[in-house]
């Protein structure tokens, strides 16, 4: 979605209000879930980019060899409810072998996939803007339920920071 922004006018954007760094998540186009988009993203933000940069690999259910062996990157990125394709890991089984086997740090957007399914049912397909779901969501709780099952992994496996 380069036509809204790219790497060049992001980071101009952060030069010009002081913003020395920033950390892009993955859920972008093309998305960033294996090695070889990471290297290409890097490759051209190297050309591109007026301040410091890093890259978060995405989790998707099937890539949790790709997560650990990623480099560089700060992170895996999990998205628990979203819209974005292969990068929503919502099943207990991919999330439990992602916290289990990830050997770096893990951020997880944690939403209720089912609720935002409901919310759109509800509103209907021409209200349905990003801003007004995503503020009904909000309202109604949606990003409280998933944070319990998806917080006690990291407990679980004693992965968390002090």
């Amino acid at each position: 979605m380069e036509y809204k922004e790219d790497l060049f006018t992001a980071s101009s954007a952060c030069a010009r209000g002081g913003v020395t760094s920033f950390l892009e998540m993955p859920n972008t186009s093309p998305l960033t879930s294996d090695q070889t988009a990471l290297t290409a993203k890097l490759a051209l933000a190297s050309t591109k980019c007026l301040v410091n940069y890093s890259f978060f690999i995405g989790a998707t259910v099937d890539n949790v060899d790709e997560l650990n062996a990623a480099n560089p990157t700060p992170g895996i990125k999990i998205f628990m409810g979203s819209m974005h394709g292969p990068l929503l890991v919502n099943q207990d089984e991919a999330l439990e072998r992602i916290f289990s086997n990830g050997t770096r740090l893990i951020a997880v957007y944690a939403e209720d996939q089912a609720r935002i399914r409901q919310h759109r049912k509800e509103l209907g397909p021409t209200v349905m803007r990003v801003v007004d779901a995503h503020q009904y969501q909000s309202q109604s709780n949606t990003s409280l339920t998933p944070h319990f099952p998806g917080l006690s992994s990291p407990f679980h496996h004693r992965r968390r920071n002090p």
